[in-house]
């Protein structure tokens, strides 16, 4: 907690705003879960077709993720909506 008093995460500033920030924050997301892997099993060196792969299957997280919010299945960042439904009117 004393660390994000001391320089607070600015969420404005971390969105992502075009195709390039997209593409180069998928690029991260790839390159850390083949870093993981390989910590993982030992393997240094990559194939390109693992990262075409785990490339695939990013994208796909993030399209069934947007879809369950459009269906309101989750709701991000806002809990409160389903408890209003849970809890009965007085």
């Amino acid at each position: 907690m004393e660390a994000y008093l001391w320089d607070p995460y600015d969420f404005t500033r971390s969105r992502i705003r075009d195709d390039e920030s997209f593409d180069r924050n998928l690029d991260f997301a790839v390159a850390l879960n083949l870093h993981v892997a390989a910590l993982a099993s030992g393997v240094t060196q990559p194939m390109f077709e693992d990262r075409a792969q785990v490339r695939q299957q990013v994208l796909e997280a993030l399209v069934r993720r947007v879809a369950l919010q459009r269906r309101n299945v989750l709701h991000p960042g806002d809990d409160r909506r389903a408890d209003r439904r849970s809890k009965p009117s007085l």
